[in-house]
């Protein structure tokens, strides 16, 4: 679809007026020639009929004076042959523009006491030089329309100019440049100033909202982690003691398994703070059933207090080119959902050669009425994301950061979650 520039819809809306406006100006122009010319010709056939009527008896043999000829033929009688035929359905009163062997010519006609009398005079070359002053004239207003539009085109681009600009370093603005600024006209009166002026207003409280975000990002970092890091520490140390008894040793593998969890959470969500650019920086190639398979041995420990079993499909060699750690983020989170939302029976983890990942579950499973609730949720990001675990909410927004699709499909039993990588499959090195 083509884009209508301001200056282009102007320019057009003027030259269409300009065309209206033409073509009002010439048809009053030719009603007023033609009611001029009627009044002329008036002027001059009126008395060159009275003259005709005046003279010695009326002859059917027309007089020829200069460029006004006049005859008069009886009504009753058959009319002669050389009476040319456009004349013979002429009514009585004034004619315009009649065709007579060629050539134009206005007519005056009168009836009376038995006879039709006719003055004719010669205006082919008149009626040539009016229709080539009209061609003058029409040329002459179609060109000054031109004119006009692209002058008013050229004047239109340089008011719109510096709003063209505006834009321009409005689309320039790196936000990982820092501070956000846009350069102002010298003049403080101008309108761009003004927008400008409040764009800017608007960036200083932006650029502060960041700064703000970012610290809070950087301590609560800094200050989960660290909690995080000594209570797995001391799991560990506790893990290692020879005379730990057996019963306490469920309980801090529960303690390990929570903080690993919690560092994976936090992991997440501070690489979904920064920006999709960002976040691909760090890409690398790598294959991606490796990933999936690795995956799938570090949860298998999830389904030993389960009747479930985590199987993997044939995975072919599949090579992908995105971050590694976010690919495997979302599936883990995939996987993890599957296993924490079924009863018993088989997980299934499966690698198309387009790389694209399948989980399918074998629990209680989501109605079509579920999935299209819990779409809407992710897209609304509403607290309803919570009961179907945090992993969905993740995933979406990964998949929105690097446009991804995540597609999960109601089955008789369980849910078949598809993840699509997009474009980040490659061929091997």
């Amino acid at each position: 679809m083509i884009r209508s520039t301001l200056r282009s819809r102007i320019a057009a809306s003027l030259f269409v007026y300009s065309l209206v406006l033409a073509a009002a100006v010439l048809s009053l122009g030719y009603l007023v020639n033609e009611d001029v010319e009627a009044v002329i010709w008036a002027a001059v056939l009126e008395p060159a009929m009275e003259r005709h009527l005046a003279a010695e008896g009326r002859l059917e043999t027309p007089r020829v004076s200069g460029r006004i000829g006049t005859f008069s033929v009886r009504t009753a009688a058959p009319w002669p042959t050389d009476v040319p035929g456009d004349l013979r359905t002429l009514e009585p009163g004034f004619h315009d523009e009649i065709r007579m062997a060629g050539r134009e010519a206005a007519v005056l006609v009168r009836d009376g006491a038995g006879w039709r009398d006719f003055v004719v005079v010669d205006i082919t070359d008149l009626e040539s030089a009016e229709r080539s002053f009209a061609a003058l004239l029409l040329g002459g207003a179609l060109v000054a329309a031109l004119l006009l539009v692209w002058t008013v085109h050229w004047l239109a681009g340089r008011l719109v100019r510096p709003v063209s600009q505006l834009a321009r370093a409005v689309d320039a603005l790196d936000p990982g440049a820092g501070m956000l600024r846009l350069p102002l006209p010298s003049a403080p009166a101008d309108e761009v100033a003004v927008i400008g002026g409040a764009i800017n207003r608007l960036l200083d409280r932006i650029n502060g909202f960041v700064n703000r975000e970012r610290r809070f990002i950087g301590t609560v970092s800094h200050e989960l982690r660290t909690p995080i890091a000594v209570i797995a520490g001391a799991a560990d140390v506790a893990a290692s003691q020879a005379d730990l008894p057996p019963a306490a040793m469920k309980p801090l593998q529960r303690i390990r398994r929570a903080t690993r969890d919690i560092d994976h959470l936090i992991t997440t969500l501070l690489l979904l703070a920064k920006s999709p650019e960002r976040l691909l920086e760090s890409a690398t190639t790598f294959r991606l059933d490796e990933l999936v398979r690795d995956v799938v041995s570090d949860h298998a420990h999830l389904t030993r207090s389960r009747s479930l079993e985590l199987a993997v499909d044939a995975l072919p060699p599949t090579w992908v080119h995105t971050a590694e750690r976010i690919a495997q983020i979302a599936i883990s989170n995939l996987v993890r959902n599957a296993i924490e939302h079924s009863d018993l029976g088989t997980v299934r983890v499966g690698l198309s050669e387009a790389g694209v990942v399948s989980i399918q579950d074998p629990g209680h499973g989501m109605a079509a009425d579920d999935v299209s609730r819990l779409f809407t949720a992710l897209a609304r990001r509403g607290d309803d994301v919570t009961a179907h675990g945090i992993g969905l909410e993740l995933i979406a927004r990964i998949c929105e950061h690097l446009g991804w699709t995540l597609d999960l499909q109601a089955q008789d039993a369980g849910t078949r979650a598809v993840l699509d990588l997009g474009d980040s499959r490659v061929p091997a090195p």
